[in-house]
């Protein structure tokens, strides 16, 4: 199985065993198919100023979706179909000496399983969505500053369930800009204000006849972690359970599909000579299951996580990230393994003078075959391990603190 990225970017380079973590231990050789990727590398016009009617009249920077579809949908004419669309840190150019537009690399990554024939074909379909973001901060004497915000994702939920409704499935979630900031608010020991929060929204829509329906289950996680400050840099401990919540949900019977970051969060300052930072960042986890299963619980899925450590270094006069994966996928493809999602965490470590490393989650999934498991446990238990070691771990899942909670920490 290969992989190949188009004229517009670099060649991959190998991946070396220092740019991730441990891959998962495989006791018996997968005998399922296996997974091909492709990886298309592109520059997308971003423009400000650009107002919807879900937006109410307030403009938002946005994609021109333009500019890249024609790049993305072609791919679909060759059997592939898109599995993640992720934004590549840093690297934003101005187009123009005049103009509002800037660029940003992205990364299309897309899958196909050429020994598996198929009649299913697809067709990629982009929507605009919004998020509105409302947040709130209050100072107390002695106990520092608490900040607190939240998410309307109605437009989203809805925009979703309108797609999906005929056979549609979707794809991933990108956010795109930022609207302007309304309804500001101040008072004596608090202040409020609401932001919106542009997204794209990607789709797989069914060409083929009689298409299964799926259905949708939309989780708000809460990631608790703490940030202090150090000499040089500040160091970032994430005290959640990623493969824990992860099973939970596979062994339900549903597939993961995207993981979210939706800009509503909660932290507070503690005070000290170092003070620490108490954060609870709010992710969306986005699961499918075929519609005539919503009450079938078998586990269809096995999942493990791999962290990736993505090199950010200085540009002229920009940040320049460097996501050299494709090795690693062709590795997890000829194991079966298809990428479900990645997901930027806030651990960044320096490496060098001027580089630093920071780990993405690579999620991971493929069909659990009964006859041949990969791990020799009861389903569900199946492929769940640890991103830290590669080792098999347990499910067992302690729900993430609420805001509150962290805010009486």
């Amino acid at each position: 199985m290969g992989s190949s990225s188009s004229k517009k970017g670099p060649r991959p380079q190998p991946v070396r065993p220092a740019d991730h973590g441990p891959l998962p231990q495989e006791l018996v050789p997968y005998a399922g198919p296996q997974i091909q990727y492709r990886i298309v590398q592109m520059m997308v016009n971003f423009k400000s100023h650009v107002t919807f009617g879900f937006t109410q009249g307030v403009p938002q920077t946005t994609t021109n979706v333009d500019d890249y579809y024609p790049t993305l949908g072609a791919q679909y004419g060759e059997g592939f179909t898109l599995i993640s669309f992720y934004r590549i840190p840093g690297g934003a150019q101005q187009t123009g000496l005049f103009s509002m537009t800037v660029a940003i690399p992205f990364q299309g990554i897309f899958s196909c399983c050429p020994s598996v024939p198929t009649h299913e074909r697809w067709q990629l379909r982009i929507e605009k969505s919004a998020m509105y973001v409302h947040a709130m901060t209050s100072v107390r004497i002695f106990r520092g500053a608490t900040t607190q915000s939240a998410a309307n994702t109605s437009h989203l939920i809805d925009m979703i369930s309108s797609c999906t409704a005929t056979g549609g499935r979707l794809i991933c979630v990108e956010m795109t800009g930022m609207m302007s900031a309304q309804g500001m608010q101040m008072g004596l020991t608090s202040s409020s204000m609401q932001t919106g929060v542009g997204v794209d929204l990607f789709f797989n829509m069914p060409l083929h006849p009689n298409p299964t329906v799926y259905i949708y289950q939309c989780v708000n996680t809460p990631i608790p972690m703490t940030m202090t400050p150090g000499f040089g840099q500040v160091t970032v401990d994430i005290q959640f359970n990623f493969m824990g919540h992860l099973a939970v949900h596979l062994n339900q019977g549903y597939r993961l599909v995207e993981i979210f970051y939706d800009q509503s969060a909660m932290s507070q300052i503690h005070g000290g000579f170092m003070p620490t930072t108490g954060m609870s960042m709010n992710t969306i986890w986005f699961f499918e299951k075929e519609a005539d299963r919503v009450n079938d619980i078998t586990p269809v899925y096995e999942g493990c996580i791999v962290e990736y450590y993505l090199k950010i270094q200085p540009g002229l006069g920009q940040v320049v990230a460097s996501a050299n994966w494709a090795p690693l996928m062709e590795n997890m493809g000829n194991k079966g393994w298809e990428l479900a999602c990645t997901l930027e965490t806030p651990k960044i470590v320096r490496s060098g003078m001027m580089t630093m490393k920071q780990t993405i989650l690579l999620f991971f999934q493929r069909k659990i075959l009964t006859s041949n498991s990969a791990s020799g446990m009861p389903p569900s238990h199946i492929g769940l391990v640890d991103p830290s070691t590669g080792a098999p771990m347990a499910t067992e899942y302690a729900p993430p603190p609420s805001y509150d909670e962290v805010a009486k920490q």
